[in-house]
């Protein structure tokens, strides 16, 4: 018997590794802060949508908790780092999980765009006067384009479970 074959790994599982480590950069880019790192992960035409109801559709009909294009990222980015932002002096921390990736679909058009499913959940701490800690879980849908060879975020959709109740101001990127 030939234990070699036991790992080697065909395309389709090829493919899913290279979709899984591309989710696992993004969190750990902001887990480590480094927004640079992680604003070059999106087109420049992304979304990042956090929607108040699981079954919403449409970010311009009904309220969002976040909805956002990279230009108002990259501006979110610039007031999470300026040194007079006040409110956090002391910057969030967070701890990012993904699992239960699942490629749902793949479209081929003018480029190729994947669309992945996971599950996540996300640990934040905030050294204030109340030394608040939140976790928010939830699934994640993400559509990559790959472009040039490399894989991009065209848009972020982030279904909290909780995402109808209230919420105080979430100081992490989800």
């Amino acid at each position: 018997m030939n234990n070699s074959s036991q790992y080697t790994c065909s395309p389709q599982c090829e493919l899913r590794s290279e979709l899984e480590q591309f989710l696992f950069h993004e969190a750990r880019c902001i887990d480590e802060k480094r927004w640079d790192d992680w604003l070059s992960l999106y087109l420049e035409g992304a979304i990042y949508w956090v929607p108040t109801d699981r079954d919403q559709v449409d970010p311009l009909q009904q309220a969002s908790i976040v909805h956002e294009d990279k230009a108002t990222l990259r501006l979110r980015v610039k007031r999470m780092t300026h040194p007079q932002a006040h409110s956090l002096d002391r910057r969030p921390e967070s701890t990012h999980l993904i699992s239960n990736v699942m490629l749902d679909k793949v479209i081929e058009d003018e480029y190729v765009a994947y669309h992945l499913s996971s599950s996540f959940m996300v640990l934040g701490y905030q050294e204030d006067l109340r030394n608040t800690q939140t976790v928010y879980g939830g699934k994640y849908f993400h559509e990559l384009a790959r472009k040039d060879g490399k894989l991009k975020i065209n848009q972020k959709k982030v279904i909290l479970n909780n995402c109808d109740a209230p919420h105080r101001n979430i100081q992490v990127l989800l």
